[in-house]
């Protein structure tokens, strides 16, 4: 999988931001995201709909 700069760098700020109250919540935030991308990579369609549906200026483009 391919992340974007932009994206890395806001979960980053997020769970930096998380961190400073709760760093047990932090980790399990990312842990979470990076499983619900895994989950993404695996079933790309959005037959799973609590990982949201595809916006329609990305329809036909390979990203998420």
């Amino acid at each position: 999988m391919i992340w974007a700069d932009p994206a890395i760098q806001d979960l980053e700020a997020i769970a930096d931001y998380i961190a400073l109250e709760k760093p047990a919540a932090a980790r399990q935030l990312v842990e979470q995201v990076f499983a619900a991308v895994e989950l993404l990579q695996k079933f790309p369609r959005p037959i799973l709909k609590k990982l949201g549906s595809v916006p329609t200026d990305l329809r036909g483009l390979p990203y998420r």
